[in-house]
């Protein structure tokens, strides 16, 4: 999930990014909310996506 978000991100930027596009990537159901279950937001999404990215550099 967190690597599809890396991946979405990386390609259109924050503001061009959706959580559909994520979700469709993650072969979640598109629009169902699946991904808001775990991330609130996608201030959230990406949040966590870059935490993880500097804990694996730190390592």
């Amino acid at each position: 999930m967190l690597d599809a978000a890396m991946d979405v991100f990386a390609e259109q930027g924050f503001d061009g990014a959706t959580i559909s596009e994520v979700e469709r990537r993650v072969g979640l159901a598109v629009g169902k909310g699946s991904l808001y279950r775990r991330f609130p937001s996608k201030e959230a999404l990406v949040e966590a996506a870059v935490e993880r990215e500097v804990t694996r550099l730190r390592a």
